[in-house]
């Protein structure tokens, strides 16, 4: 059977919902049910054992944990644990963080609030804490898979398995794994606003044409509302109007412009209502805590006009450079290594033979997405001025930030190069050949050029990364085996990256019974939770009091706490240093006076002596003190009980008269 062509009518629907179809949704919803029925999860959570006493990790099944994803383990799953253990649960301010933690921007948090129904990935909290990991992970990995591959049905005109290896090959894509699907809620609500606009423009049926304007409306409201982040969702953002161009221009003859017209104006007026009530809404709420954010030394000011990101790095991936990454990296981790295995290129090359030959291009996704491409391109490797960077929103994205945008690019031109009837038929064996020698000797240049850069690639991957370039390359042209080809790209992906992430089955009864959680649990009941606590020396300590629901001054901040640094620095002589998002590390030091410093963006350095009258004044009762030069400083002080001491950590309490 050929596929269908895109329409709407009852013959033939805009994504076939076919044998194959309603195989593969059956299977999605039965390995999600079970993946839930056992709380599995890829999540570095338990890393914590190490972090507070270097216990068995039982909860993993198999694979190891990454510290490099402390943005994981340290910062949004301690934020919505925080929102569990509060009582009572899910608020907007959490009392147990500083003074008061706003917890709907900028951080993603469940919450009982109406931007809740545009978070859906944490919707799981609210039945556990290892559901709503479970929930989380592959609800992000679910969701990306099956969104995009309905986006490239779209695209391919229901080429199934063209679509389905091109989702699989997305999932496992280095910078999606690598990140540990960091931000991936970006990529499925454009997706999701990708296909309900093709609906919109499409449907035949009032019903679907008005569902999909209310689908268009969440999908976009969901966008910038589930997890909030410019630098990424700018670039990703500005890829729909072209993408959405490139099809409509595709469709043009099919699409019924005329037909229920007032119906699709109506509701794509709807979605526009949706978006801007729920942003309305959202603002006027966070008005004061947005305004707060804004005016933070980091990230508030930040602008970025772009350029400097070295170009040389571009095909690392292709070239599986982070197998040879045991040395060291050469962007600082794997995380911020990460990227896509490139292949548009190819389809360039390809496209600029059969230009000189026709003397026209072929391709219309390609042509269309170019412009994107060749402008975020300009915008990471050269710059923008400033102006432009200001008019395009471009300077609130960074330059290590744009790689999402231009990875889902890459797949969308390959995936409608190859669905492309006009341009197979224009092949033939010569500019075959041609198209791949010019893509292959791109490929070699770029890998030296890397190579001269980062030493530590290994011949021998730079070569198994263009063979098997050429391999795919080979396949996709031929006339039976596209999609082997697609299959080949997602499974070499695949193997690339899945021992990445660490198979883990729930895991979240650790942080409260553990002896050191039990311990401040029982302290803090016989506190009746008043005092704050604070962790004294230790980063990932600080955000285990909040995690189990107890008061604390230290951990991560999505807003900074000014009211908070006005009791340890009531003349604001650290003013700039501390008017940032990040985490508040308190130190021992000898000093009455609380000494901040800011050794990096997001992390903000407390340096004040035990025994500072200021503590009283923030009503700090108990202290959790973390390494032996520490707690040596408290067990010299005069004032201090310990009362607990643990796997090099030790918890003291101000003598009564003291405080």
């Amino acid at each position: 059977m050929k596929p269908a062509t895109v329409t709407s009518s009852a013959s033939h629907p805009l994504i076939y919902f076919d044998r194959k179809h309603q195989v593969l949704c059956v299977g999605l919803v039965l390995f999600f049910a079970v993946a839930l029925l056992f709380r599995l999860h890829c999540w570095s959570t338990p890393i914590w054992h190490q972090m507070i006493d270097s216990s068995p990790k039982t909860e993993i099944l198999f694979g190891h944990v990454r510290d490099i994803r402390s943005d994981d383990f340290l910062l949004d799953i301690p934020m919505i644990l925080a929102q569990t253990a509060h009582r009572p649960s899910f608020p907007v301010i959490n009392h147990n963080i500083g003074t008061g933690q706003y917890m709907l921007a900028p951080i993603k948090a469940p919450a009982k609030s109406f931007i809740t129904l545009y978070r859906p990935f944490t919707w799981g909290f609210f039945l556990g804490n290892d559901f709503g990991l479970s929930w989380m992970w592959w609800g992000l990995t679910l969701g990306l898979f099956y969104s995009f591959f309905l986006v490239f049905m779209l695209v391919s005109r229901n080429l199934f398995w063209i679509s389905f290896w091109a989702a699989f090959a997305l999932v496992f894509s280095p910078y999606f794994q690598f990140w540990s699907l960091h931000k991936t809620e970006i990529a499925i609500h454009w997706a999701g606003a990708f296909v309900a606009a093709a609906y919109l423009l499409s449907a035949r049926k009032r019903w679907i044409i008005w569902s999909a304007g209310v689908f268009l409306g969440w999908s976009l409201g969901a966008f910038a509302l589930d997890n909030i982040y410019p630098p990424i969702a700018v670039s990703v953002g500005w890829l729909l109007p072209f993408a959405g161009a490139a099809w409509c221009w595709e469709q043009r003859k099919l699409l019924p412009w005329k037909e229920h017209f007032l119906d699709r104006a109506g509701s794509f007026v709807l979605a526009l209502a949706i978006v801007g009530a729920s942003l309305g809404a959202f603002f006027q709420e966070s008005q004061e805590f947005i305004h707060l954010i804004q005016n933070t030394t980091y990230p508030g000011r930040r602008f970025s006009a772009g350029g400097g990101y070295p170009l040389w790095t571009f095909f690392s991936q292709d070239f599986f450079a982070e197998t040879c990454n045991s040395p060291g990296s050469w962007l600082g981790n794997i995380c911020e290594d990460s990227s896509f295995i490139f292949v548009f290129p190819a389809i360039w090359c390809l496209l600029l033979v059969l230009f000189v030959q026709y003397r026209r291009w072929l391709d219309s996704w390609s042509l269309i997405l170019a412009i994107y491409v060749g402008g975020v391109m300009i915008y990471t490797y050269a710059g923008f001025p400033n102006w432009l960077a200001h008019l395009t929103l471009f300077g609130m994205s960074t330059v290590n930030r744009t790689q999402m945008g231009l990875g889902l690019a890459d797949l969308l031109i390959l995936v409608a190069a190859l669905s492309n009837p006009r341009l197979r038929e224009s092949l033939n064996f010569r500019t075959r050949w041609i198209g791949l020698l010019l893509w292959l000797s791109l490929l070699v240049v770029c890998g030296f050029w890397f190579r001269s850069h980062w030493r530590d690639l290994k011949l021998s991957y730079l070569f198994l990364g263009i063979g098997l370039q050429a391999v795919l390359a080979c396949l996709w042209w031929s006339k039976k085996f596209r999609s082997w080809g697609m299959a080949l790209l997602a499974l070499a992906s695949f193997a690339y990256t899945i021992q990445f992430n660490p198979w883990v089955r729930g895991g979240t009864d650790y942080f409260f019974k553990n002896p050191l959680s039990a311990k401040i649990l029982e302290l803090d009941r016989s506190d009746r939770n008043i005092h704050p606590w604070v962790v004294m020396g230790d980063n990932g300590i600080s955000n285990l009091p909040r995690i189990i629901g107890v008061k604390s001054l230290g951990g991560y901040y999505g807003c900074p706490d000014l009211e908070l640094f006005k009791v340890f620095d009531p003349a604001g002589k650290y003013y700039s240093t501390y008017n940032q998002c990040g985490f508040l590390i308190f130190q021992t030091g000898d000093s009455m006076d609380a000494i901040f410093t800011s050794p990096s963006p997001g992390v903000i350095m407390a340096d004040i002596n035990p025994s500072s009258p200021l503590f009283d004044k923030a009503g700090v009762r108990f202290f959790i003190v973390v390494g032996q030069p520490a707690i040596q400083a408290f067990d010299r002080a005069a004032n201090f009980n310990k009362l607990f001491s643990y796997a090099d950590k030790a918890i003291f309490e101000r003598k009564h008269g003291t405080r």
